[in-house]
């Protein structure tokens, strides 16, 4: 099935995953490739990666994991590990709701003035 003929849900989910994948991969291929060669307890240049963190959509889902934290009762670790791997379905589900909500205003009739 080509793209134009996908429902306008599955394009936004689509966009909103890959966006989400896209800064995943950007903010761990920064990790990796500025941590090579670095002796335990070294930064080297790896501050410079936070960059793709504040920007990416994997923040608010981390901020968001954070203030659920006492409720559900885990630490901060299960947020930096969870929070990338739970980012690209969550803005799936996000994409997919904005899709929908193109989708309707697209389809519906325009308004007639009188």
């Amino acid at each position: 099935m080509h793209w134009t003929k996908w429902p306008y849900w599955l394009k936004g989910g689509v966009i909103g995953g890959g966006v989400a994948f896209l800064f995943y991969f950007l903010l761990y291929g920064c990790f990796f490739a500025t941590s090579i060669d670095l002796k335990p307890g070294e930064v080297g240049f790896t501050y410079y990666c936070l960059v793709f963190f504040v920007i990416s959509p994997i923040y608010p889902v981390g901020l968001l994991l954070n203030l659920l934290g006492p409720i559900f009762d885990y630490s901060s670790g299960f947020v930096e590990a969870y929070a990338p791997i739970l980012n690209i379905p969550i803005w799936f589900i996000i994409g997919s709701i904005v899709g929908i909500l193109v989708g309707y205003i697209k389809k519906s009739p325009p308004k007639r003035a009188l």
